[in-house]
């Protein structure tokens, strides 16, 4: 049987098809992209929000140690040294998501 010419061109040829599925891919890579820049972003958000908490217990407890009515420096001590910890974790951690 001979393929008319109408028919001939509904038939999409190789090269188009995968050039469409390709396309596909591309997109689909873009969409996982955005999702992924969402994600960090999204945990870069809550570092800094968890960094502002950490640095406001900081800043409590250095004025609660400089109380002189306070007996319990070690105490303080163990718990800012603790705290500042944290923070430089969460600050490296977020320094890491947004390389």
């Amino acid at each position: 049987m001979k393929e008319t010419n109408a028919a001939v061109a509904k038939k999409p040829s190789i090269d188009l098809m995968v050039e469409e599925k390709n396309q596909q891919q591309q997109q689909q890579k873009t969409r996982q992209g955005d999702v992924t820049v969402v994600k960090i972003e999204a945990a870069i958000k809550a570092l800094d929000h968890n960094i502002e908490r950490l640095e406001a217990k900081l800043s409590f407890l250095i004025k609660s140690y400089d109380d002189p009515r306070t007996d319990l420096s070690d105490q303080y001590e163990k718990k800012i040294d603790t705290v500042k910890k944290e923070i430089e974790h969460a600050m490296e951690e977020r320094r890491r998501l947004n390389r």
